[in-house]
This record gives structure tokens, sequence and C-alpha cells, in this order.
């Protein structure tokens, strides 16, 4: 499948940034006002409480504080945080929503027609993650726009002690696109080159045969698994040869890289050792209880990477 190199095909015009007021939400301030600079977008704040909890900073106060108080305490708190950095919003551009969480989010990006969340996740992991989740993981999976998930302990690609608004802050050098030749992952082609030939930076397209797991009867009983991983890696890299050959032929700086293994597991052990400083990504957006045991390697990969980790779904998706 050919790539489609629209200079269009991701655009940016509207960020939203959700804020719980911590120093990790505060990361994604960090980001999104380069990016802002550079694509020339609106930038949009949330703070989004529950109904039946207060926001995490009035934990302290009384469960009877009406919200209209609250609302009000929160938009003053959003005003003093764009004012600390430098970020001249309206009052349209702040936002105070109010359910669970992910969902208020995900409403009100519905809602604006962003284009992109960027979101930042305290990135726990482990059995307490399987089970309840995350709300960047749940934004990710509900979001009707692209999503970029930061962390507060990750590899930057903003310029060491230069942070600021300034579009030149940004430094990107390896963009690491992960594909299995869908039309879903071509979605994450599409926005990858928009952003490498944005900042000038190479693009790794990646690709990774997943180990096999046949069953020694039945149709495949007495096959060689040998032969057959050897004819799915052929048969990937021929693929993979295509996009290459499409890309520099518009002149586009690119790396075509297929591996065998535990694909989540060998797109960030790659990225790693590598050095990538963005991995861009799409996911169909499955949810329901077989996402819950199974996962998607989009998700998999926003949990685990070393470096921000911007998705794509392949379609709008209800919540």
């Amino acid at each position: 499948m050919k790539p489609k190199t629209r200079c269009d095909a991701f655009k940016v015009d509207s960020v939203l940034v959700p804020l719980d007021f911590s120093r990790a939400s505060f990361k994604a301030i960090e980001y999104a006002l380069p990016l802002v600079e550079r694509f020339g977008a609106q930038l949009h704040f949330v703070h989004a409480f529950d109904y039946d909890y207060p926001p995490s900073t009035f934990s302290a106060m009384p469960l009877v504080i009406p919200e209209a108080e609250i609302t009000r305490r929160v938009r003053r708190q959003l005003e003093d945080v764009a004012k600390k950095y430098r970020a001249d919003l309206p009052q349209k551009n702040l936002h105070v929503a109010k359910g669970r969480t992910y969902h208020a989010i995900c409403e009100l990006a519905r809602k604006l027609e962003t284009d992109l969340i960027i979101t930042s996740t305290h990135g726990h992991t482990g059995l307490k993650h399987v089970f309840l989740g995350s709300t960047a993981e749940r934004i990710v999976q509900h979001a009707p726009c692209a999503v970029l998930v930061v962390r507060q302990h990750e590899r930057d690609f903003l310029q060491p002690n230069e942070r600021s608004r300034s579009k030149d802050s940004i430094q990107l050098k390896k963009i690491l696109v992960p594909l299995d030749f869908s039309e879903c992952s071509m979605v994450g082609l599409e926005s990858a080159i928009r952003f490498a030939q944005a900042w000038n930076a190479q693009l790794v397209t990646f690709n990774c045969v997943p180990l096999p797991t046949f069953a020694a009867y039945g149709e495949y009983g007495g096959r060689d698994l040998t032969a057959l991983s050897k004819y799915a890696q052929d048969a990937a890299r021929e693929e993979m040869d295509e996009i290459v050959s499409t890309l520099r032929a518009q002149d586009i700086s690119v790396e075509g890289v297929v591996q065998f293994g535990v694909i989540a597991q060998e797109i960030c052990d790659f990225a790693r050792s590598q050095n990538i400083d963005l991995i861009l990504t799409s996911t169909h957006g499955s949810t329901g209880l077989a996402h819950v045991l199974l996962g998607s390697t989009a998700e998999h990969v926003v949990c685990y990477a070393h470096c921000p980790v911007p998705s794509h779904p392949r379609r709008k998706n209800k919540t």
C-alpha cells in the first residue's frame, strides 16, 4: 500500500490541554506552546471534575461547595496558569467541564473540533494500571482526534534549558512510525510525514512480524514454523521497500526497519536503543472486555515508551 503524502494530511488548527494543576500536567503545556506556535493553532485549557467529587486541588473543601463556585475558582486557576506560561488565552479558551474526566475531555474535544489533545500521565504500570486504567489511556481510547501523551520523566524533544513557546525550542531528529500496512497504520504514517516535514526530521518506518502462535494440530499441524516466519518477514520487507521507495522519491529522509518479536516491546526497545525522539502511532479505537484483556499495540506503546507518543485514531469514536 502506497502512502499518501498530502501536506494537509494532518492539520493542527486547535490544541486542547487537560490540566489537573499537578506538575505532570504542566509539562503538557511545555509541549503545547511551541507546537501551537509552529502550526498557528488555537490553544485551549480544560479542567474536568466529576459529579461526585471535587477537583483534586480542592479536596480539603466540603462537598457542599456550589458547582458555580467550583467553576469560578477553577477558571481563576486556569487564568493564573495561562499567565504563568505567558499564554494569552481569551476566556472562551479556558474551559471547566463536569463529568468523568476522560469523557468530559473527549466530549469537549469533539465540540471544539480539536485536532490534537496534549495530555500527561504519571506513568502508572502493573496490575493497578491494567484494571483501573489511567485518564491518559482512556483519552487515547476514546478521543475523536490525535492525542500526544507525555510523561514527567522521559526523553524530551524540547531543547534543554530553552523551554519556551518558540517553535525553535522543538528539536525533532528521528521520528518512528510503526506500520502493519493496514489502512489504520497509514493514518499514523500521514501524521508522521507531516511532523517530519515540519522539523526536517528523519522518518523511521517500523514493522514487527509477531511471534507465531500456531497450534500443533489441525490445519497447521506438522508445518515448519520457521519457514512460515521467514515467509512473513519477506512479505513485510517487500511492502516496506515499496513504502520507503515512494517516500524517498518525494525527498523524504526515511529508513525502513523490519524486525521479529513481541510488537509493542520491539517498538519500545528499538526506539530507546536508536534515540528516537517521537513515536507516532495510530489506534483502531477498540473498547470493551476484549480491549481490557488484550490491549492494543498503540496503547501499550503509550504506556511504556521512553519518549512522547502521539496516537491518531482511525475514526472518530463514540464515548
